[in-house]
């Protein structure tokens, strides 16, 4: 099913109508009186699903009507403070944060350390070290980060970064127990050879950072079936991730400087399922099609299935 979210601005008797089932996000987009929060809650406190987004205002207070909130948005550019948090300590399981013009602490997050399994983050916040606290993490993503703060994290699964830097990338293997790792539009030089170290890897996702000219050898991650390459157009050679000995999927768009014969290290992959070409032309596509008949490109049924991650786009989708 479908989702949909629902915008609130003004707290009318229209936008505070009962939820439709598939509307599972709620944008408030202005400050509201506090009888139009109060009927928010009502809506919302038999819908665990349902996320509250809020996009207005300067401090999260409005909170104390959301007792058992499990997904919250703080959003708003005008945002001052995060202590509004403690009203939703013990249930939030996953906070988005909206970049602020002003710098913001994270240290009321600390509380939140109980329940909170994902969290997304853009722009530029204080005290970062609160992460470190978030032991029940599993998804985080966000901009520049110092990779010794996530070291506590243990059951961490999932790390993005983009706009920003990845500070002692060396560590990453031992964040966690990672599966996916997604980095897009890294700012300054990054090695990735500490990749190859990620013993539990399975889905790697790379975009649009110019500055990486060289992949590892994947030999070593025995797990690693689904690979995108997004515009990375400083990588020349795809030798490395052949070598991933389960690769089942892979995804080469907005690659230009390659032309089919890039490919060849992966005929005969044993593994290898499914594959989309992106390489700047039609008549290049159509040549590592020719090489490399995979689906959906030759039109079979996909033999791969999308996992439930979110932001994940299934390789044969149009």
């Amino acid at each position: 099913m479908t989702s949909r979210f629902r915008v609130v601005r003004t707290g009318d008797p229209e936008e505070l109508a009962p939820l439709d089932a598939d509307e599972t996000w709620i944008r408030v987009e202005d400050e509201l009186p506090e009888v139009a929060w109060r009927a928010l809650a009502d809506l919302v406190a038999d819908r665990p699903e349902v996320e509250l987004s809020i996009e207005a205002g300067d401090d999260l207070e409005a909170l104390r009507w959301f007792p058992g909130l499990r997904r919250l948005g703080a959003r708003s550019v005008w945002l001052r403070s995060l202590d509004g948090l403690r009203h939703v300590h013990g249930s939030l399981e996953r906070l988005t944060l909206g970049d602020t013009r002003r710098l913001v602490s994270l240290r009321p997050i600390e509380g939140t350390a109980a329940s909170l399994r994902r969290l997304a983050m853009n722009g530029t916040w204080s005290d970062t070290d609160a992460i470190s606290t978030l032991v029940g993490l599993e998804r985080l993503g966000m901009g520049t980060i110092d990779l010794e703060v996530l070291l506590p994290l243990t059951g961490l699964t999932r790390f993005e970064c983009g706009l920003g830097t990845v500070r002692q990338l060396d560590l990453l293997p031992e964040v966690g127990r990672l599966e996916l790792v997604e980095l897009w539009r890294l700012r300054g030089a990054h090695d990735l050879t500490p990749l190859a170290g990620i013993r539990t890897l399975r889905y790697l996702l790379l975009a649009s950072t110019r500055s990486i000219t060289h992949l590892p050898s994947f030999a070593a991650c025995p797990d690693l079936g689904w690979v995108s390459l997004a515009e990375m157009r400083g990588i020349t050679d795809l030798r490395p991730v052949a070598d991933a000995p389960a690769l089942e999927v892979l995804i080469v768009v907005g690659m230009p400087q390659l032309d089919a014969t890039a490919l060849r290290p992966l005929v005969g992959h044993p593994a290898l399922r499914a594959g989309v070409w992106g390489l700047g032309s039609a008549r290049r596509n159509a040549q590592a099609t020719r090489l490399l008949p995979l689906p959906p490109a030759n039109g079979e049924p996909a033999p791969w299935e999308c996992p439930d991650w979110d932001g994940i786009p299934s390789p044969w989708a149009t």
